[in-house]
Protein backbone atom coordinates (compact mmCIF):
# COMPACT_ATOMS: atom_id res chain seq x y z
CA UNK A 1 0.00 0.00 0.00
CA UNK A 2 1.56 3.39 -0.73
CA UNK A 3 1.73 6.70 1.02
CA UNK A 4 1.35 10.13 -0.22
CA UNK A 5 1.79 13.24 1.51
CA UNK A 6 -0.76 16.13 0.44
CA UNK A 7 -2.00 19.81 2.16
CA UNK A 8 -5.09 19.64 3.67
CA UNK A 9 -6.00 23.38 4.46
CA UNK A 10 -2.47 24.54 3.39
CA UNK A 11 -0.79 21.73 5.64
CA UNK A 12 0.92 18.68 5.06
CA UNK A 13 -0.67 15.28 5.69
CA UNK A 14 0.95 11.77 4.97
CA UNK A 15 -2.29 9.78 3.89
CA UNK A 16 -1.51 5.91 4.07
CA UNK A 17 -3.47 5.01 0.84
CA UNK A 18 -3.04 5.48 -2.81
CA UNK A 19 -6.63 6.16 -3.06
CA UNK A 20 -9.71 6.58 -0.13
CA UNK A 21 -12.95 7.80 -0.84
CA UNK A 22 -13.65 11.04 0.56
CA UNK A 23 -15.29 9.76 4.12
CA UNK A 24 -12.15 8.13 4.53
CA UNK A 25 -9.89 11.23 4.17
CA UNK A 26 -12.57 13.12 6.60
CA UNK A 27 -11.98 10.74 8.96
CA UNK A 28 -8.31 10.46 9.07
CA UNK A 29 -7.03 13.83 8.78
CA UNK A 30 -10.31 14.83 11.20
CA UNK A 31 -13.26 17.05 8.85
CA UNK A 32 -16.48 16.89 10.21
CA UNK A 33 -18.40 14.57 7.37
CA UNK A 34 -21.18 17.02 7.32
CA UNK A 35 -18.79 19.21 5.69
CA UNK A 36 -17.67 19.90 1.60
CA UNK A 37 -14.04 18.04 0.71
CA UNK A 38 -12.53 19.87 -2.64
CA UNK A 39 -9.30 19.65 -4.55
CA UNK A 40 -7.59 22.38 -6.17
CA UNK A 41 -5.81 22.57 -9.31
CA UNK A 42 -5.03 24.14 -12.32
CA UNK A 43 -6.65 27.35 -10.77
CA UNK A 44 -9.87 25.45 -10.54
CA UNK A 45 -11.44 23.83 -7.56
CA UNK A 46 -13.93 20.21 -7.57
CA UNK A 47 -15.64 19.35 -5.07
CA UNK A 48 -15.88 15.72 -3.91
CA UNK A 49 -18.79 14.00 -3.73
CA UNK A 50 -20.15 11.04 -1.20
CA UNK A 51 -18.44 8.19 -1.41
CA UNK A 52 -16.21 8.92 -4.26
CA UNK A 53 -12.95 7.60 -4.53
CA UNK A 54 -9.98 9.85 -4.87
CA UNK A 55 -6.83 8.25 -6.58
CA UNK A 56 -4.31 10.28 -4.46
CA UNK A 57 -1.07 12.08 -5.75
CA UNK A 58 2.02 13.51 -4.12
CA UNK A 59 1.07 17.49 -2.92
CA UNK A 60 -2.18 17.77 -4.33
CA UNK A 61 -4.64 20.02 -2.27
CA UNK A 62 -7.86 19.36 -0.82
CA UNK A 63 -9.61 21.92 1.10
CA UNK A 64 -12.56 21.85 3.41
CA UNK A 65 -15.39 23.83 3.73
CA UNK A 66 -18.94 24.61 4.83
CA UNK A 67 -22.27 23.14 2.63
CA UNK A 68 -24.15 25.77 0.90
CA UNK A 69 -27.13 26.24 -0.68
CA UNK A 70 -28.03 28.55 -3.36
CA UNK A 71 -30.30 31.05 -3.41
CA UNK A 72 -31.62 33.50 -1.25
CA UNK A 73 -31.49 32.69 2.46
CA UNK A 74 -34.55 30.65 4.10
CA UNK A 75 -35.72 33.82 5.90
CA UNK A 76 -35.95 35.61 2.39
CA UNK A 77 -38.17 33.53 1.05
CA UNK A 78 -40.31 33.34 4.01
CA UNK A 79 -40.86 37.27 4.88
CA UNK A 80 -41.37 37.29 0.94
CA UNK A 81 -44.04 34.66 1.63
CA UNK A 82 -45.59 36.32 4.71
CA UNK A 83 -45.62 39.90 3.12
CA UNK A 84 -47.96 38.54 0.31
CA UNK A 85 -50.24 37.36 2.60
CA UNK A 86 -50.42 40.22 5.11
CA UNK A 87 -50.93 42.53 2.07
CA UNK A 88 -53.68 40.60 1.29
CA UNK A 89 -55.33 40.73 5.11
CA UNK A 90 -54.88 44.30 5.40
CA UNK A 91 -55.87 45.46 2.09
CA UNK A 92 -52.63 47.95 1.89
CA UNK A 93 -49.02 47.36 1.38
CA UNK A 94 -46.40 45.60 3.29
CA UNK A 95 -42.48 45.97 2.69
CA UNK A 96 -39.73 44.35 4.54
CA UNK A 97 -35.57 44.62 4.63
CA UNK A 98 -33.04 44.18 6.85
CA UNK A 99 -30.83 46.61 9.16
CA UNK A 100 -27.86 45.90 9.25
CA UNK A 101 -26.85 48.10 11.63
CA UNK A 102 -29.69 46.90 14.22
CA UNK A 103 -28.61 42.86 13.62
CA UNK A 104 -32.86 42.41 12.51
CA UNK A 105 -35.21 41.74 9.93
CA UNK A 106 -38.30 44.45 9.65
CA UNK A 107 -41.93 43.78 8.13
CA UNK A 108 -44.20 47.22 7.90
CA UNK A 109 -47.83 47.06 7.69
CA UNK A 110 -48.81 50.89 6.07
CA UNK A 111 -52.51 51.00 7.12
CA UNK A 112 -52.99 48.66 10.24
CA UNK A 113 -56.47 49.26 11.69
CA UNK A 114 -56.79 50.72 15.36
CA UNK A 115 -59.31 49.14 17.75
CA UNK A 116 -61.75 51.69 18.68
CA UNK A 117 -60.68 53.66 22.15
CA UNK A 118 -57.80 55.07 20.31
CA UNK A 119 -57.42 58.55 18.80
CA UNK A 120 -56.67 57.26 15.31
CA UNK A 121 -58.35 54.58 13.37
CA UNK A 122 -54.73 53.24 11.49
CA UNK A 123 -51.36 53.48 12.54
CA UNK A 124 -48.08 52.01 10.77
CA UNK A 125 -47.16 49.22 12.58
CA UNK A 126 -43.48 47.33 12.43
CA UNK A 127 -42.15 43.87 13.51
CA UNK A 128 -39.45 42.81 13.45
CA UNK A 129 -37.40 39.34 14.33
CA UNK A 130 -34.03 38.33 15.10
CA UNK A 131 -31.21 37.51 12.79
CA UNK A 132 -28.82 35.71 15.02
CA UNK A 133 -29.33 31.70 15.17
CA UNK A 134 -31.93 30.49 15.14
CA UNK A 135 -33.81 33.31 14.12
CA UNK A 136 -37.36 33.21 13.13
CA UNK A 137 -39.46 31.62 12.60
CA UNK A 138 -37.31 29.65 15.24
CA UNK A 139 -37.29 32.39 17.76
CA UNK A 140 -40.90 35.25 17.79
CA UNK A 141 -40.86 39.03 17.44
CA UNK A 142 -40.44 40.70 20.61
CA UNK A 143 -42.83 43.88 20.93
CA UNK A 144 -43.54 45.53 17.51
CA UNK A 145 -43.62 49.34 16.47
CA UNK A 146 -46.67 51.87 16.26
CA UNK A 147 -46.59 55.23 14.84
CA UNK A 148 -45.86 57.76 18.00
CA UNK A 149 -47.99 60.09 18.98
CA UNK A 150 -51.10 57.99 19.99
CA UNK A 151 -53.18 57.93 22.44
CA UNK A 152 -56.52 56.54 23.71
CA UNK A 153 -59.92 58.34 24.03
CA UNK A 154 -59.14 60.52 26.56
CA UNK A 155 -55.67 61.90 25.43
CA UNK A 156 -53.33 59.44 28.00
CA UNK A 157 -50.86 57.48 26.90
CA UNK A 158 -51.63 53.71 27.51
CA UNK A 159 -48.85 51.64 29.49
CA UNK A 160 -46.32 49.61 27.75
CA UNK A 161 -46.20 52.12 24.87
CA UNK A 162 -43.00 53.78 24.72
CA UNK A 163 -42.08 57.11 22.53
CA UNK A 164 -38.31 57.40 23.97
CA UNK A 165 -35.38 56.47 22.73
CA UNK A 166 -34.06 53.01 24.47
CA UNK A 167 -31.81 49.66 23.49
CA UNK A 168 -35.15 48.26 23.19
CA UNK A 169 -36.05 50.86 20.18
CA UNK A 170 -33.13 51.92 18.16
CA UNK A 171 -35.94 53.58 15.55
CA UNK A 172 -37.17 56.88 17.21
CA UNK A 173 -35.59 58.70 14.76
CA UNK A 174 -37.51 57.27 11.97
CA UNK A 175 -40.92 57.93 14.22
CA UNK A 176 -41.41 55.30 15.88
CA UNK A 177 -42.98 54.22 19.14
CA UNK A 178 -42.13 50.37 20.96
CA UNK A 179 -44.74 48.67 22.61
CA UNK A 180 -43.77 45.89 24.70
CA UNK A 181 -45.21 42.53 24.97
CA UNK A 182 -43.05 38.86 25.31
CA UNK A 183 -44.57 36.26 23.47
CA UNK A 184 -44.62 33.38 25.98
CA UNK A 185 -45.87 30.30 23.95
CA UNK A 186 -44.27 30.26 20.23
CA UNK A 187 -45.45 27.26 17.87
CA UNK A 188 -42.88 27.93 15.14
CA UNK A 189 -43.05 25.87 11.56
CA UNK A 190 -40.96 26.00 8.52
CA UNK A 191 -44.08 26.48 6.90
CA UNK A 192 -46.02 29.85 6.55
CA UNK A 193 -49.67 27.25 6.99
CA UNK A 194 -48.92 25.56 9.80
CA UNK A 195 -47.73 26.86 13.36
CA UNK A 196 -47.68 30.60 14.50
CA UNK A 197 -46.44 33.30 11.86
CA UNK A 198 -46.67 36.96 11.54
CA UNK A 199 -50.30 37.25 10.17
CA UNK A 200 -50.96 35.41 13.58
CA UNK A 201 -48.86 37.78 15.88
CA UNK A 202 -50.48 40.74 13.98
CA UNK A 203 -53.91 39.00 15.48
CA UNK A 204 -52.01 38.87 19.38
CA UNK A 205 -51.53 42.67 18.57
CA UNK A 206 -54.77 43.69 17.31
CA UNK A 207 -55.96 42.05 21.08
CA UNK A 208 -53.19 43.14 22.91
CA UNK A 209 -53.84 47.25 21.67
CA UNK A 210 -57.89 46.56 22.25
CA UNK A 211 -56.74 45.36 25.99
CA UNK A 212 -54.24 48.09 26.08
CA UNK A 213 -57.09 50.99 26.03
CA UNK A 214 -59.50 49.20 27.85
CA UNK A 215 -56.94 49.41 30.78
Amino acid sequence: MGQHTVKVNGESVTLPWDQATVGQIKQFVGIPQERNLTVREDGQSQMLRGNEVVNLREGMNLFDAPRFRWGAPPIVRRLQQESTMLSAAFGCNVDWGQDVRADMWWVRVSKFPLPSGWNHAATQTMVTVPNQAPGYPVLPPDGFYLDRRLRDRHGCTPGHYFEERSNLNPFVDKGWAWFCIHVEQWSPSLTVFDGDSLVKYLGLVYDVLSQAVRQ
